[in-house]
């Protein structure tokens, strides 16, 4: 088998290789790396251009913003090991603020008092006036 074209995919990009095709031959499209975090695909995908020109295939169609018809390669985010990474990740992940909440109460707790105490001495002192 002669590989007809290879390249790198990169997310919300599309590839276009149907130029390097012609009509009346059949093709496979093969995964051979997965992107990291990603299942790869293990199985050939046949792709059958027709006599006519169009294309056979069990790919999911689309539409690009040109009219013209897209077919989807997708796989699924792994669930098996290298998945379980992704947890462990989630686990250093800070969320919220880090403000010393325990040292904020204590400023405020002396600021109580060193108010309670100008009070007690205020009234204390107008006691004394009277």
């Amino acid at each position: 088998m002669r590989e007809v074209d290879s390249w790198i995919s990169k997310k919300g990009v599309l590839h276009d290789f149907g130029s390097k095709m012609t009509a009346g031959k059949t093709y496979v499209l093969r995964e051979i790396n997965a992107p990291e975090g990603y299942d790869k695909i293990t199985t050939d995908i046949v792709i059958d251009v027709l006599e006519d020109g169009s294309i056979s295939c069990e790919l999911n169609e689309s539409e690009d913003e040109y009219g013209n018809t897209v077919y989807l390669v997708e796989n699924s985010l792994s669930k098996t090991p290298g998945g379980d990474k992704d947890k462990d990740k989630a686990k250093g992940v800070k969320t919220g603020d880090e403000t010393p909440i325990g040292e904020w109460l204590a400023v405020m707790a002396a600021a109580m008092s060193g108010l309670a105490a100008t009070i007690y001495t205020r009234r204390r002192r107008e006691d004394d006036i009277e």
